[in-house]
C-alpha cells in the first residue's frame, strides 16, 4: 500500500551506496545472502530477549534488502527477487 511512496524515496537514498558497491565488485546476490544471515541471527537475538541488538540487526537486514535491488537494478541484473506480483497481477 505505501510501496509506490517508499520505492521512490529508497531508491533516491540507495543509489550512491549502491554504486560505491557495484564499482567494489559486490554483487546483488552477496548482499541477499549476508542479509539472511543478518536476519537469521536478529531472529535469535529477538528470541533471547536481546531487544536492542535484535532491532539493530533487523534494521540492517532491512537495509540489505533495499540495497540488493538497488546494485542489482544498476547491474541490470533482475531474474529474481524483484516485484513479481505486480508483473504477474497486473
Amino acid at each position: 500500500m505505501l510501496d509506490r511512496y517508499v520505492v521512490g524515496f529508497q531508491n533516491k537514498t540507495l543509489q550512491p551506496l549502491a554504486s560505491r558497491m557495484v564499482a567494489a565488485g559486490i554483487r546483488a546476490d552477496q548482499i541477499t545472502v549476508a542479509g539472511f544471515g543478518i536476519g537469521v541471527v536478529s531472529c535469535g537475538l529477538i528470541a533471547r530477549e536481546y531487544y536492542v541488538a535484535g532491532l539493530a540487526l533487523f534494521l540492517l537486514n532491512r537495509l540489505c534488502d533495499g540495497l540488493d535491488g538497488a546494485v542489482a537494478r544498476q547491474t541490470h541484473r533482475l531474474t529474481a527477487g524483484h516485484f513479481w506480483i505486480s508483473h504477474s497481477i497486473l
